[in-house]
């Protein structure tokens, strides 16, 4: 089997070295890790002596309006949800001195599932379909409150040491029901240029992300199993722009060894037309658990495939 390929455009986690920053009632003891949006320290608020996650943005982040909306958008979305696949918010914490804000969550140790997938390889197929089964449950209680999450991939999936999965992230959320997405121009054009992450970004999502559904987050639950298996997105290009036509017009190339449930379960999960997929990440869910019990997959409508029928045998005269 090759090697799984690396992934250049997903960002890396890998502690370096930061200042400490000083916020009042907490004790900020080591970094967790770097994104793109901020950095993750690791802390422990003093008043009840509780062990907490404390995200900061950037200090360049915090002088683009945009991007303060979405990293408070992030936090009030998590305080409207509440189950055990996704990080609670416990504060919301603004200097008007300092022009700071932080984010205080709960801490949830661990490793990343796309670091797991890089250190270990791809995942046993059991292993895989629990991980993204449990990724399922968080999302299905998103999208029953009317969120979209837009950015499900493996850098956002935390493994607990007992193999517990968190979804976190929810920078990138949608409110298909109460607009909690700001509508503001400057917003809604920054979006329009990407929204997620190319390699796990459904092809309508990329193109308008407005319009990403639970459908979209479906596929890209689907992308996510496929690296899980294989060590690698579903779809590759030399750029960003070829990543996203490639996705949008190439078939889906499923490697042999996967077995015929499984093949069907992705092919459904990463249709280029989100009516054949699964509806939302319940149906996705029942689908996983189907797989996983060593049955076929739901339809994308959620009704179970028909069983082949077998022929009587006859015996040899």
């Amino acid at each position: 089997m090759d090697p799984p390929r690396q992934r250049p455009m997903l960002p890396t986690m890998e502690p370096t070295r930061v200042p400490l920053p000083q916020i009042p009632g907490y004790r900020i003891e080591r970094l967790l890790g770097r994104g793109g949006m901020g950095s993750v320290f690791l802390g422990a608020q003093l008043s009840i002596n509780r062990q907490v996650a404390i995200k900061i943005p950037h200090a360049a982040r915090l002088k683009n309006p945009a991007d303060v909306e979405s990293f408070i958008r992030e936090a009030r979305a998590a305080c409207q949800l509440s189950h055990p696949g996704l990080v609670a918010v416990h504060d919301l914490i603004h200097d008007p001195t300092t022009g700071m804000h932080a984010c205080v969550m709960e801490y949830a140790p661990g490793r990343t599932a796309a670091q797991i997938v890089d250190t270990d390889g791809p995942l046993p197929l059991a292993q895989a379909l629990n991980f993204a089964g449990q990724t399922a449950a968080a999302l299905a209680h998103a999208h029953a409150h009317g969120f979209v999450h837009r950015d499900v991939k493996p850098d956002n999936l935390i493994v607990s040491p007992h193999g517990t999965v968190k979804l976190v992230d929810l920078g990138l959320v949608h409110n298909r029901i109460g607009g909690l997405s700001s509508s503001s121009s400057t917003t809604r054009n920054r979006r329009l240029v990407l929204v997620g992450t190319p390699e796990f970004a459904a092809p309508e999502q990329c193109c308008n992300p407005e319009e990403a559904d639970e459908t979209s987050d479906v596929w890209s639950l689907g992308a996510t199993l496929f690296y899980l298996l294989t060590g690698r997105p579903p779809f590759d290009g030399t750029t960003v722009i070829d990543l996203i036509i490639n996705a949008a017009t190439k078939p889906l190339e499923l490697p042999p060894h996967l077995g015929t449930h499984v093949r069907q379960l992705l092919e459904t999960f990463l249709a280029k037309d989100p009516d054949q997929r699964y509806a939302d990440a319940t149906i996705a869910g029942e689908a996983l658990a189907a797989v996983a019990a060593g049955r076929a997959p739901l339809r994308p409508d959620g009704s179970a495939r028909p069983r082949r029928r077998r022929l009587p045998r006859r015996r040899m005269r």
